[in-house]
């Protein structure tokens, strides 16, 4: 598993799979698909800082199995934001998945930054939510129970081309920073993260993992997803 970097983005390639970030404008969607790539791109994790923000790259580099994008705290934005986005072996149905790390910090004595994260699914598919409890008998952090999804899945079956699902999982504990953005449509969905107060020299993390599988997917498998990546070590950037 490696990332090759290049002036326009980065193109990162497991056993199973192959995505293509573009760490220079954030708000740009990542392309992922299974390798070889004769099945769909999916295009995931745009991300947009909140409120608006300069998005100035003032680090892109490679450690491992991650690629590291910094964006600092220009004269006109009130904090800098990080995203750290790791290549993922295949793991049961999943051939193709990346994990993404993304932090927000402050030079400002009071902020409440927020980051907006997109997912598209195919052929205007719709996502399925599902919450902690519905995967999971272990209990919730107490500070994410009743609070943001643990999953969003969405599929397109055979009848309407390859077929293929895409699951998108949050971290257990970092489900109390994350909430659904309602009114999304065409294939889209977003959730917002963060938005809490926040002060000069704390730094506020959350995880993220999209994971692409070139068949449907059963709820057991999607809880054992989760349960994998809730038990995953946090990364070297942490």
């Amino acid at each position: 598993m490696d990332w090759q970097i290049t002036e326009k983005s980065a193109l990162g390639r497991t056993a199973g799979g192959q995505i293509e970030v573009f760490p220079v404008t954030p708000q740009h969607a990542a392309r992922l698909h299974v390798a070889p790539p004769s099945g769909p791109s999916w295009r995931i994790a745009e991300v947009f800082p909140l409120p608006q923000h300069a998005a100035l790259p003032e680090e892109i580099y490679c450690r491992q199995h991650d690629l590291i994008c910094r964006f600092g705290q220009s004269p006109s934005d009130e904090y800098g934001f990080q995203l750290d986005w790791q290549l993922l072996p295949p793991q049961g149905p999943f051939a193709a998945g990346v994990e993404l790390w993304l932090s927000v910090s402050t030079a400002w004595l009071e902020t409440h930054p927020e980051l907006k994260v997109v997912c598209h699914g195919l052929d205007a598919g719709q996502w399925h939510v599902l919450n902690h409890d519905q995967l999971s008998h272990e209990p919730q952090p107490a500070a994410a129970a009743s609070c943001g999804p643990a999953a969003l899945l969405t599929e397109r079956q055979a009848d309407q081309g390859h077929p293929s699902s895409g699951l998108w999982l949050i971290e257990p504990s970092d489900q109390c920073q994350v909430a659904l953005c309602p009114g999304t449509d065409g294939g889209s969905q977003a959730v917002r993260l963060f938005g809490q107060f926040m002060e000069k020299g704390v730094i506020r993390r959350g995880r993220m993992r999209f994971l692409l599988a070139d068949q449907p997917v059963s709820r057991e498998e999607i809880a054992e997803a989760y349960r994998q990546f809730a038990l995953s070590p946090l990364p070297l950037t942490a």
